[in-house]
């Protein structure tokens, strides 16, 4: 799949810390069109859907988050539809430049084994 133009993305200077965004579906890898692997090949991204402040937006979940995705709510995405994250927004060196970038912390603990969610304070993000 070719990303083009016509996405809504969700960007960090949209964001404010204490941001909750909500799954609204359970995401797919597409093809990036900015990155590369060394021998030229598009690197895969995963895209999930989210709603934030009233819109809903795709959103490109990194290795960190997704790890903290996995354990608070399962390895299944489909289950993570309806869930919530909170966003902490933290300077990170990219490419050469510092940039904000977003963390997640799920705003609940998800035991798929119990059927059952138990709420996370979300007054402080330990990252």
């Amino acid at each position: 799949m070719k990303l083009g133009g016509n996405k809504n993305w969700v960007k960090a200077s949209e964001l404010n810390n204490g941001d909750k965004l909500t799954f609204t579906n359970e995401g797919e890898w597409v093809e990036s069109t900015k990155f590369k692997y060394p021998d030229g090949s598009p690197q895969k991204q995963f895209v999930i859907g989210v709603k934030i402040n009233g819109e809903e937006k795709d959103f490109t979940l990194n290795k960190s988050n997704r790890t903290a995705m996995i354990e608070a709510y399962g390895d299944d995405t489909a289950t993570w539809v309806g869930h919530s994250a909170v966003v902490e927004k933290v300077k990170a060196l990219v490419s050469g430049k510092m940039i904000d970038t977003v963390l997640l912390k799920a705003t609940e603990n998800w035991s798929a084994a119990k059927g059952e969610a138990e709420e996370v304070p979300t007054d402080e993000v330990p990252f």
